[in-house]
């Protein structure tokens, strides 16, 4: 009983983890103005990152 329990609990982590690469890379692709399905979360917040302290005319906040 508790290794089905167990089994069904990994399904929904899988499933709530894939939902979040998704929407990362939704927000991702919106945000550059290009795809970038098929990366992890990091990958598409570090093509993020670089593209806002790279863009012109945009100050970042980092120091």
């Amino acid at each position: 009983h508790a290794h089905t329990e167990l089994f069904v609990a990994l399904g929904q982590i899988d499933t709530q983890r894939e939902l979040v690469i998704r929407e990362a890379n939704e927000l991702a692709s919106m945000l550059l103005g290009e795809p970038t399905y098929g990366a992890t979360v990091a990958q598409a917040l570090a093509r993020v990152e670089a593209h806002w302290v790279s863009s012109p005319g945009h100050v970042s906040e980092s120091r």
